[in-house]
C-alpha cells in the first residue's frame, strides 16, 4: 500500500506497507549506515539554496552566535509552519532533536510577515514558556524582529530580560505593516491544559478559538481534550492550519491521525538524528536502558493489547519476569530490606523483601499477624540476614506508620518512606510523579540489568504493576483505587521490593568490639525465656 502524505522522509511514499500498522513502527523501515547519511547530505545541498533556507540561516542564530544551519528533516517543519502549507499536519521527533526551537522559530517566522494568530496548546505552563522565551530571545539577537515587538524599543534590553523573567507572559504581539501602509498584528499565545481536574481543561479550551493551531505532544492530551481543542476550528471557515506535535506515547488520537491520509506526516527518529549530527551513537546505547526509549528515541507506538482502554501499560513482561526466577539463593553484596504491612488480617499480606547486590528473596509473608508479631519478625530478619538497619525502608503511611518507632524499641529503627512524596532532586521530579515512580523504575532497571528473585508465586504480582505518562511527561503508577476498581490485588510482594531500593546502601564494616557484642546479644538472646517460647 503507497502512501502520498510523508514530507519527510519521502522515501517512506516507495514503500509499500502491508497496512495501517506498519505506520506504528516506522523506525523499522530506516536503516543506519552510509546510504541514510549520503542521502541527507544529498538534501542538504538542495535545501541549501532554498530562498526560505537562506532567510532563515541569516535571521537566526545558535547559542554560539553562529547562523542557524538547519538540516533537511529540521527544514521540513519550519518551512509547514513559516509558510503554512498543509491544512493538517502531525510530526513525530524523537525528543531533544529541537523541534521546540524549530517550531518557535516557523511561528516567529510566520507572524512577523503576516498578520496571523497562532495558539499553541501545551501540557504544561513550563513548557509553554520554553517556547515564548525562544521567540524572546531571537527577537533579541534580531533587531528586525525585535522592533516589531509591541511594547518594546530597540534600545530597551532590559524590558526583554523583564519577558524572559516572567514566568506567566503567555501572549506575544508583533506590528505587521501591510503594503497599505496600515497597521496589523500577528500574535503567538500559549494554551495551557494544565488543571487539577479534567472538568476545569475542557472549560478552558472551549472558551477559545482559532484558525492556527499547534498542539505541543499532542499524543498526552486524551481523546476527549483533542476534541475540544478541534472544536477550537469551528466556524473559521475552511483555510484552517492544525498542527499536532509529540512523541507516540498512546495509541489514541494521536495515532488515527497519524494513519489518516490527510495529514501530511513528519518521520524523524534517532537513525536520523545521529545521521543528522544531532546524537552521537555512545548516548543512544546509554539511552537505550532509560524509561520510554522506544517511544521517546525510536518512535515507536505502543503495540495493540499492550495498553489499556485508560492508557495503562505493565511495566513488566511475562518474558522478563520469568528470566529472572533462579532456583538457588547465592547473595553477595549489602543486604537491603523493603517491608510492605498489611491493614489488619486478611487477603493483604504483610511481607519482608531482602535484596542483595544480585538477587532478592521474599523472607517473610503472612497475612495472619497483627502489628506487634510483625514487628518480631522485622526484628528476626533483621538478625538472620545481617542487614543493617539503614539499609531497611518501610512504607510510614497507613499501618506502616508505627513500624520504626516500635523497631526503634528494640534498636532497631529502620527507616519509613513515604512513596507519595516528590522526588528529592529536580531532574527526578521532572521524569517521576513521585517517589513511587521513582523507586518502580529503579526496581525494574535492577531486574533488567540482571538482578535475580528466588523463585516464588508472590513474585507474578510484579505482572499487575502498571504506569503511563501523565499531562507533565513524567512517569506514573497506576494507584491502588484504580486497582481495585479493575479488580487488581494489592501487589504486596511489589511493594516491599521497591522499597528496598528507597535507602542508599550504607558500607558498614563492624569492628572487633562490634563482632563480640552481637556475640554476646544472641547468646544472651538464646537462653532468655522469651526466646524459648516463641523462638524469636
Amino acid at each position: 500500500m503507497l502512501r502520498t502524505d510523508f514530507l519527510y522522509p519521502q522515501s517512506f511514499n516507495k514503500i509499500n506497507f502491508r497496512s495501517d500498522e506498519d505506520l506504528t513502527h516506522l523506525t523499522d523501515f530506516v536503516f543506519l549506515g552510509n546510504e541514510l547519511t549520503q542521502t541527507i547530505e544529498k538534501e542538504k545541498e538542495e535545501i541549501r539554496n532554498n530562498p526560505l533556507w537562506l532567510w532563515a540561516n541569516k535571521n537566526f542564530y545558535n547559542e554560539d552566535e553562529m547562523p542557524w544551519q538547519m538540516p533537511p528533516a529540521e527544514f521540513t517543519i519550519f518551512e509547514i509552519i513559516a509558510l503554512r502549507l498543509y491544512p493538517r499536519v502531525e510530526i513525530i521527533s524523537s525528543t531533544q532533536y529541537g523541534k521546540t526551537i524549530t517550531i518557535s522559530r516557523g511561528i516567529l517566522a510566520r507572524i512577523v510577515n503576516y498578520s496571523e494568530e497562532f495558539l499553541v496548546v501545551v501540557p504544561d505552563l513550563k513548557r509553554g514558556k520554553i517556547l515564548i522565551d525562544y521567540i524572546i530571545k531571537d527577537c533579541a539577537r534580531n533587531p528586525f524582529f525585535k522592533k516589531k515587538l509591541v511594547g518594546i524599543k530597540l534600545e530597551e534590553r532590559d524590558a526583554l530580560n523583564r519577558l524572559l523573567e516572567e514566568k506567566s507572559k503567555a501572549k506575544l504581539t508583533f506590528q505587521v505593516v501591510g503594503d497599505d501602509n496600515t497597521p496589523r498584528y500577528g500574535s503567538v499565545e500559549i494554551l495551557t491544559c494544565e488543571a487539577k481536574r479534567r472538568f476545569d481543561v475542557i472549560n478552558t479550551i472551549m472558551g477559545f478559538g482559532g484558525r492556527n493551531i499547534i498542539i505541543d505532544e499532542s499524543a498526552l492530551t486524551d481523546d476527549e481534550i483533542d476534541a475540544g481543542i478541534f472544536r477550537m476550528l469551528a466556524g473559521k471557515g475552511a483555510d484552517t492550519f492544525l498542527v499536532k506535535v509529540g512523541n507516540p506515547f498512546y495509541r489514541n488520537h494521536f495515532l488515527k491521525d497519524w494513519k489518516n491520509k490527510n495529514y501530511k506526516k513528519v518521520y524523524i527518529d534517532y537513525k536520523i538524528g545521529i545521521s543528522d549530527g544531532r546524537y552521537v551513537m555512545s548516548f543512544i546505547e546509554e539511552a537505550k536502558d532509560k524509561l520510554k526509549f522506544d517511544v521517546l528515541y525510536e518512535c515507536r507506538f505502543p503495540q495493540e493489547g499492550a495498553q489499556d482502554l485508560r492508557g495503562w501499560t505493565p511495566l513488566f513482561t511475562e518474558t522478563e519476569l520469568a528470566g529472572s526466577f533462579v532456583d538457588n539463593y547465592r547473595p553477595f553484596g549489602v543486604p537491603n530490606m523493603g517491608v510492605d504491612v498489611a491493614e489488619g488480617k486478611g487477603q493483604n499480606e504483610s511481607i519482608i523483601v531482602v535484596r542483595n547486590e544480585n538477587v532478592a528473596k521474599i523472607d517473610f509473608a503472612s497475612n495472619e499477624l497483627d502489628l506487634m508479631d510483625f514487628c518480631a519478625e522485622i526484628d528476626n530478619s533483621i538478625d538472620i540476614n545481617e542487614v543493617d538497619v539503614r539499609n531497611g525502608a518501610v512504607d510510614c503511611v497507613g499501618p506502616g506508620a508505627m513500624i520504626p518507632a516500635k523497631l526503634k524499641q528494640s534498636g532497631k529503627p529502620i527507616q519509613g518512606v513515604n512513596v507519595g512524596e516528590a522526588c528529592e532532586n529536580e531532574q527526578d521530579k521532572a521524569r517521576y510523579a513521585d517517589k513511587n515512580a521513582y523507586l518502580s523504575w529503579k526496581a525494574y532497571q535492577w531486574v533488567k540489568s540482571g538482578g535475580k528473585l528466588l523463585r516464588n508465586n508472590r513474585w507474578y504480582q510484579f505482572l499487575n504493576v502498571k504506569y503511563k505518562t501523565d499531562e507533565r511527561g513524567r512517569m506514573r503508577m497506576m494507584p491502588k483505587d484504580e486497582m481495585r476498581r479493575q479488580g487488581i490485588d494489592s501487589p504486596d510482594a511489589w511493594d516491599a521490593f521497591k522499597l528496598s531500593f528507597s535507602i542508599p546502601q550504607v558500607y558498614y564494616e563492624k569492628s572487633l568490639g562490634d563482632e563480640r557484642f552481637t556475640r554476646k546479644m544472641r547468646a544472651k538472646k538464646k537462653h532468655s525465656k522469651f526466646f524459648k517460647m516463641t523462638g524469636y
